[in-house]
């Protein structure tokens, strides 16, 4: 017997605990395996890669799968994926009913989390009702907050894209861009200063 004891007493302490502990809960180690779906493209690559070595040194194994765009379609078709590292393109009015409401969580719908909030529904089918922008502003605003605190994705980042256009050429408005095409939304009325030359 430890501690000097003949016989026992009856009382569980810290070392007949640590002892119950071993013998009933025998420790166990599960490996964490995850795979991440992304598609061929340089920057979603490298993210994904990123992910990799990060969650690797937290003891985590760590798949990555590329597709091509072709190949990705019918991966998000199917929801066939465990983590999916994919971009989302909104308009300078954002429409997140597609990404959110739980009735689009099955192809052709967008909500790739597979989430499902009655709350949040009700929030989206009202801000898509109301002409009201502060009113569809609160909404918004409450969907964010919903989001974040629950946290169905995670929102990695947003890119910025700069275009540099040479001084001579005049015309250019300085706009939000929210998509790189609409970066010559006014195209037509660019110019730079030309003179005649005799010849």
């Amino acid at each position: 017997m430890p501690f000097g004891l003949s016989k026992g007493t009856g009382i569980v302490s810290k070392a007949t605990r640590e002892k119950l502990n071993k013998i009933c809960f025998p420790e166990e180690s599960l490996n964490l395996k995850l795979s991440i779906s992304t598609i061929d493209q340089p920057i979603l690559k490298a993210t994904a890669n990123f992910l990799k070595e990060e969650w690797e040194k937290l003891g985590a194994t760590i798949e990555i799968k590329i597709y091509s765009e072709k190949e990705i379609k019918e991966v998000i078709k199917e929801r066939d994926y465990e983590i999916l590292l994919f971009g989302e393109t909104l308009g300078l009015l954002p429409d997140f009913y597609s990404f959110w409401h739980s009735n689009q969580k099955r192809d052709p719908g967008q909500n790739l989390a597979l989430y499902q909030n009655q709350e949040v529904d009700k929030i989206l089918e009202e801000s898509r009702q109301t002409i009201n922008e502060s009113e569809r502003k609160e909404k918004l605003e409450k969907l964010q907050d919903i989001l974040i605190e629950e946290v169905p994705a995670i929102f990695l980042y947003n890119i910025d894209y700069l275009y540099l256009a040479q001084k001579k050429v005049n015309g250019i408005q300085e706009n939000i861009i929210t998509e790189p095409a609409k970066r010559f939304i006014n195209i037509e009325n660019w110019y730079t200063k030309t003179k005649r030359i005799w010849q």
